[in-house]
């Protein structure tokens, strides 16, 4: 039951009540209960003014959630471990009070669904290895490291074991962009930038652009990140359709009140399709 509610909160951005009860029957009609229990449920899961499904969006009509893809969230939550871990970072990062907590809980469910999505693909590398093969270059930069007078032999082993043995080992912004790429998602250029800001939040540092003060700034690429973690939670599980991305709605709101007399052109949509 816990898969269902959570499934429901990460899609509609809302709980289903704060109260549950839990019936048992030994027949498969529940005419007679053998059992029922009373539980609370926490008040503060998943709540979400723009969730990243929107079942009426503007030129589209009524748009309805697929039962597939809701039994497959279901699903996966309760047998896949770091399924279920990115959609806790999101709840977690939702109820986050500050910007730059919800900015690193953010980044980490981006690595994490990154991560369970690649688990089984290997990622293409940044060079290809036959290049490298042809010009023997890896063996060529070990001997001049072996051959410098001037390192010590214990950096020496540094270089060769930590730097160029994994010369070509792709980077985590690289398996990132991949994981996109595996599910036929072309991100737009400001897209990708945000897969950068993973590396700033996660050691301690923020982003330098400034547009709308600290606090603006932060949740709006916050919430850019929590944007892409959700897509993919929704294409590990099947899902085609349209999202909503609710930074967008706050770049809007953003521009709204520090300008409202000028046209506003927003670097974001607030509408995709996956």
């Amino acid at each position: 039951m816990d898969s269902y509610f959570v499934a429901f909160g990460f899609v509609f951005g809302e709980t289903v009540g704060n109260e549950v009860y839990y019936l048992s029957s030994e027949s498969d009609t529940f005419k007679e209960f053998t059992q029922t229990i009373f539980l609370t449920k926490s008040e503060n899961s998943f709540i979400e003014s723009y969730p990243i499904f929107n079942s009426r969006i503007p030129s589209q009509g009524n748009i309805k959630f697929p039962k597939i893809v809701f039994e497959n969230i279901c699903s996966n939550y309760l047998n896949i471990e770091a399924y279920s871990r990115s959609i806790n970072i999101v709840n977690e990062g939702l109820k986050a009070p500050s910007p730059l907590a919800k900015g690193v809980l953010f980044s980490s469910g981006l690595e994490t669904i990154s991560t369970a999505i690649l688990s089984s693909k290997k990622p293409p590398k940044p060079i290809n290895d036959e290049n490298l093969k042809k010009g023997n270059l890896l063996k060529k930069l070990k001997d001049i490291i072996k051959e410098d007078s001037y390192l010590t032999e214990g950096e020496k082993e540094f270089l060769i074991e930590k730097k160029i043995s994994s010369i070509n080992n792709p980077t985590l912004i690289d398996k990132t962009i991949e994981a996109f790429n595996s599910n036929n998602i072309d991100l737009p250029a400001y897209l990708i930038k945000v897969t950068k800001y993973r590396n700033k939040y996660l050691h301690g540092s923020i982003p330098d652009e400034k547009k709308f003060g600290f606090l603006i700034d932060n949740l709006t690429r916050a919430f850019e990140m929590q944007f892409l973690v959700s897509i993919l939670i929704l294409k590990y599980s099947g899902y085609s359709g349209y999202v909503q991305n609710k930074s967008a709605i706050l770049e809007y709101h953003a521009h709204m009140k520090n300008n409202s007399s000028k046209n506003i052109e927003l670097k974001q949509a607030i509408y995709y399709k996956i």
